[in-house]
């Protein structure tokens, strides 16, 4: 699988610095194993090149990615976005490798995401009739549950339209969102 296939197919790129190489292969692991066959170790540390060779001879087949973040760094991800046709959320992240995480400082990285989540699914469940809005695959995608009774078929394949064009509208991202209406009838019956 070439470069960019394996990461459109991961959709989101974890980045970690690592304090101690001997944590690097596990950490990647644990990723692999929950669908995520990627990750970038930056720089920033003095055990992020011993974490780096010690993975990619433990894990050849994980995308592993290296560097020490800057704008430039960013633009090339924008672009690369825009290329698989894939949403990018940049978070801000405090670092420094000389004191301990705070659980403030884990709780602003945490706030950001999830404002970036909550924010596609406030506009993607402003519509009439629709019941419920979930973003998905890092926010790759919206899936939209409608109540049956208020949608038809046809309404369906407008609402997604329009959904899509409200999010073009009021939201700034790279790549592409797929929009996913779905509206659900069920039918009960009881043998006895």
């Amino acid at each position: 699988m070439e470069f960019l296939e394996k990461l459109s197919l991961a959709g989101l790129v974890p980045v970690i610095a690592v304090n101690d190489a001997d944590d690097a292969v596990p950490l990647c692991k644990a990723l692999s194993d929950g669908g995520l066959p990627v990750a970038e170790i930056t720089f920033r540390t003095a055990a992020a090149e011993e974490a780096i060779r010690r993975v990619h001879e433990a894990m050849p087949d994980v995308l592993l990615c290296c560097s020490n973040i800057c704008s430039c760094m960013i633009k090339w991800y924008e672009n690369l976005a825009r290329e698989l046709n894939i949403p990018m959320i940049l978070l801000d992240i405090p670092f420094n490798p000389d004191y301990e995480v705070s659980d403030a400082e884990v709780a602003y990285v945490t706030g950001q995401f999830w404002d970036a989540v909550h924010q596609l699914e406030e506009i993607t469940g402003t519509y009439p009739g629709v019941e419920k809005s979930y973003a998905i695959q890092a926010g790759r995608e919206v899936r939209v549950m409608v109540k049956p009774e208020e949608v038809n078929e046809d309404n369906m394949i407008l609402l997604a339209h329009d959904l899509a064009k409200k999010i073009e509208s009021e939201l700034e991202y790279p790549g592409q969102i797929k929009i996913n209406v779905i509206r659900e009838t069920k039918a009960i019956d009881y043998a006895k």
